[in-house]
């Protein structure tokens, strides 16, 4: 029988082990050294404290499903931070909240969708199994939806965006995370990895969110 003890012992608050938590501090201190704004770094904890939320919720059914990842490292942190860090450290307020919100329905979706027997291959959309890369569902991608809002919702208060921008940001949200997908499709057909589906997926829903705030 699985138990949440061990667990608690080696799952740290935020989800990250030592490299992990010091590759996320320098980047931190990379983002406030330039441009002198808590907001942005307030944004990171934000996804990192709600993303190691949603993991841990029937953490002992993921585990039987082999789909609970214990603790993330550096590769995870720079895979899903660079595109966030990079649009911020370009005072880019949209671009970084389009590339936070897509990791973060990116999140929503992995973690709820394992619930969900129904899942299909983005590509062709042919049945799969729960957790399997490049599958989506009707509950993970409704989740995914709830996670990107969350960082639209942040962005009002963080940034004092409209509610319009707000709605810009949780469809590029979504976007983003749909484009993770698809190249987690190809990942696991050997083209790409975990990693690069994350820089993908970031990469375009920051795009996406600019792309629409110009053109909206």
């Amino acid at each position: 029988m699985l138990h949440l003890k061990p667990i608690s012992e080696k799952y740290s608050m935020i989800g990250l082990d030592l490299k992990g938590i010091a590759g996320a501090l320098v980047i931190a201190g990379l983002i406030y050294y330039v441009t002198g704004k808590i907001e942005y770094i307030l944004g990171f904890v934000v996804f990192l404290l709600i993303s190691n939320y949603i993991s841990l919720l029937n953490v002992v059914r993921k585990m039987k499903m082999n789909s609970f990842e214990m603790q993330r490292g550096i590769k995870n942190v720079v895979s899903n931070a660079l595109f966030p860090t990079l649009f911020a450290i370009t005072n880019n307020n949209i671009g970084y909240l389009g590339s936070l919100a897509s990791i973060m329905s990116d999140k929503f979706s992995s973690e709820l969708g394992v619930f969900d027997n129904r899942v299909y291959t983005i590509v062709g959309f042919k049945r799969t199994i729960p957790g399997k890369s490049g599958g989506v569902s009707l509950y993970g991608t409704v989740a995914g939806v709830f996670g990107s809002m969350l960082i639209a919702i942040f962005g009002i208060f963080a940034f004092n965006i409209s509610l319009e921008t707000s709605l810009i940001i949780t469809v590029a949200g979504v976007i983003g995370n749909l484009a993770d997908s698809v190249a987690g499709y190809f990942e696991d057909r050997g083209i790409g990895t975990k990693e690069t589906s994350n820089l993908i997926g970031a990469a375009v829903g920051g795009i996406i969110a600019i792309l629409l705030d110009a053109f909206v």
